[in-house]
């Protein structure tokens, strides 16, 4: 499987939902409502308090959430665990107070979140690997990728042209993506180099205090092996209109980055939002902001 095919799989969120239901019984559900922009994640209300249940989908995605979770340990934010199903696929946690990245994005200290997100993506970026490619259960480096440039532009081909992307991008669209994929390539050959990345920071899904520090990260299903301008490209999505977020990333990113970063981000992240749109199923609100996104970054 590709680095970047796994997020299809991702988006699969149809979780049983009477299964959890029957899982959670034990513990008086309340309420189970979708967390929204989250894939394979819920919120649950028990007598307890609110907490949050996020399903891998199979064993061996729950064991490297498991493997990663260890390694950080105290030096990446994580919600406590409160309990896991028999099968390892399904881990409730509690959600302690707190709100998504998003909101204080819109109404808080977007300078002071970013500060304290780059700090927590300088500890995830630490770890250092010989070449990109995809983590084992264990962590080490299980498919090894020869050429990040030619395996990025084989899954930007594959999505276009082989699967849904192309039809929902329209010939047009297509050939000026096709001609700055050709035109820009080389920049994934200057990337430095090759550290753990998360896979799938959508700010949505980060959990941030009253303070703007992280409290959580999210699954860390789609944790990869690659140039760390790929989760800071994710990450940029949203913030066109918010140079204070911007500022603050960098000041409290720990490692130099390159003059040009954020084009060069925004470059590398037209995988992601391709692989949005080769997904089967139809999302129009989620399509269309992915479709103006790539014109933003096209031109």
């Amino acid at each position: 499987m590709s680095i970047w095919a796994r997020e299809a799989r991702l988006r699969d969120d149809s979780a049983d939902v009477d299964l959890l239901r029957a899982w959670l019984a034990p513990r008086s559900v309340r309420s189970i409502t979708p967390w929204p922009g989250v894939p394979r994640c819920v919120r649950v209300e028990l007598d307890d308090g609110p907490h949050v249940l996020t399903w891998s989908g199979d064993l061996a995605s729950a064991a490297l959430e498991g493997a990663i979770r260890g390694l950080m340990g105290p030096l990446v934010p994580a919600l406590p665990v409160v309990d896991r199903d028999p099968l390892g696929a399904w881990t409730l946690c509690r959600l302690v107070a707190g709100q998504s990245l998003l909101d204080v994005l819109r109404t808080g200290d977007a300078a002071r979140a970013g500060r304290r997100l780059g700090e927590v993506l300088t500890r995830v970026h630490a770890m250092r690997y010989p070449q990109p490619g995809l983590l084992g259960q264990h962590l080490g480096l299980e498919h090894a990728v020869e050429s990040l440039r030619d395996a990025w532009q084989a899954a930007l081909a594959r999505a276009i042209f082989e699967g849904h992307a192309g039809r929902r991008l329209g010939v047009r669209r297509v050939a000026g993506l096709w001609r700055l994929v050709e035109r820009e390539g080389g920049r994934l050959d200057d990337l430095g180099d090759h550290r753990l990345c998360h896979g799938f920071l959508e700010p949505a899904a980060v959990w941030t205090g009253a303070a703007g520090e992280v409290l959580s990260l999210p699954s860390w299903e789609l944790a990869w092996v690659g140039p760390p301008l790929f989760d800071l490209g994710r990450l940029m999505r949203c913030a066109d209109d918010l140079p204070a977020f911007v500022t603050g990333v960098e000041e409290g990113y720990g490692a130099p980055l390159p003059l040009d970063w954020r084009r060069t981000a925004a470059i590398v992240d037209l995988v992601h939002l391709v692989t949005v749109l080769d997904d089967p199923e139809e999302r129009p609100g989620l399509h269309a902001k992915a479709i103006a996104k790539i014109e933003q970054v096209v031109g």
